[in-house]
């Protein structure tokens, strides 16, 4: 009867350490798989997106493409800018209004708006609340055309900014004699999907092209962003600025006036490394500490049970010896 409890205890503490090494040994494998792959924790830059965000959101005021003398009256732009999330920046919404007057006989011309992307999708212009056709070339396809000099120059020009190819949206509209038309671009580009760990990312507008039209303008520009302010200011000291909720919209305005200055805009310039790498070291720390948790309370447990079948033995072989 002794021998087949001590088989049997033999047996069961045989089985947990069995059990105890496999356990063990599945943490010890587990520990080893996970760290390795909390890299992917990090963010990598993605080229997955099929969508080009570029970090430089740019666009300019009108453009004759034909040398007249026309007058560019005024010009009222908002660009909405999603900034809510410094992790996604790119998506803006962009509504510009112009009035252009010709002081001179009939004429029919084409008028340039030039963008640094291709918004060919969700691009829609209207000529005095109407729709109307327009075509996109980019400045090489300009280039090689005849009678484009103003655009031309603008295209040469342009270098206060770093490289980067310009669309243009072209109309042509008809101006009667002594009359005015309005013209309205409207647009807006998406979310990017991808997230880099360090970001710069420009809304810049080119104002000086008013400079292209004869007389001068009476001019609004308002950029509004959500939530999060922006590293520097284009032209600060031009800028007016306010604070509604979560809306923070920044304005620039000239009336009847020669504007002086080429662009105004805003820079943001976001770092998220450190907030990627305190939540990878907060992950890594937080799982060390659980394992070893589990690790101390499996050997507490195992070091219980072995007292307990040692307390068991003994007190059986006492019963057996005080029946002898």
């Amino acid at each position: 009867m002794q021998t087949k409890r001590k088989f049997k205890s033999c047996f069961i503490n045989t089985f947990f350490e069995i059990k105890m090494k496999k356990l063990i040994k599945s943490i010890t494998l587990f520990l080893i798989l996970i760290f390795p792959s909390l890299n992917l924790i990090m963010p990598q830059n993605s080229i997955a997106n099929p969508i080009y965000i570029p970090d430089v959101t740019f666009s300019g005021g009108l453009l004759p493409k034909e040398n007249y003398s026309l007058s560019l009256i005024s010009a009222n732009v908002e660009i909405v800018a999603d900034t809510s999330d410094l992790k996604f920046l790119g998506e803006i919404h962009f509504n510009g209004n112009y009035t252009i007057f010709n002081p001179e006989n009939d004429i029919n011309i084409t008028i340039g708006a030039p963008f640094n992307f291709y918004p060919i999708d969700n691009c829609t212009v209207l000529l005095n609340g109407t729709n109307i056709p327009f075509t996109l070339k980019n400045d090489d396809e300009l280039f090689d055309e005849d009678n484009c000099e103003i655009l031309q120059q603008y295209m040469v020009n342009r270098n206060e900014l770093p490289y980067f190819r310009i669309f243009w949206v072209l109309c042509n509209v008809s101006i009667p004699k002594n009359s005015s038309i309005r013209l309205e671009y409207k647009f807006n580009t998406p979310r990017p999907k991808s997230t880099e760990l360090v970001k710069y990312f420009y809304i810049i507008y080119d104002v000086g092209t008013a400079r292209l039209w004869n007389g001068n303008i009476t001019e609004v520009v308002e950029i509004k962003v959500h939530r999060n302010f922006p590293t520097s200011i284009f032209n600060e000291d031009l800028c007016n600025t306010t604070n509604i909720s979560n809306e923070i919209c920044f304005r620039w305005e000239w009336y009847k006036e020669r504007i002086e200055v080429n662009y105004v805009g805003l820079h943001y310039y976001v770092d998220l490394s450190n907030e990627y790498e305190y939540l990878y070291n907060s992950i890594k720390f937080t799982l060390i500490l659980v394992v070893s948790i589990v690790g101390i309370t499996l050997l507490i447990i195992k070091r219980n049970y072995n007292i307990k079948n040692k307390k068991k033995l003994f007190g059986n072989n006492r019963n057996e010896g005080s029946r002898n």
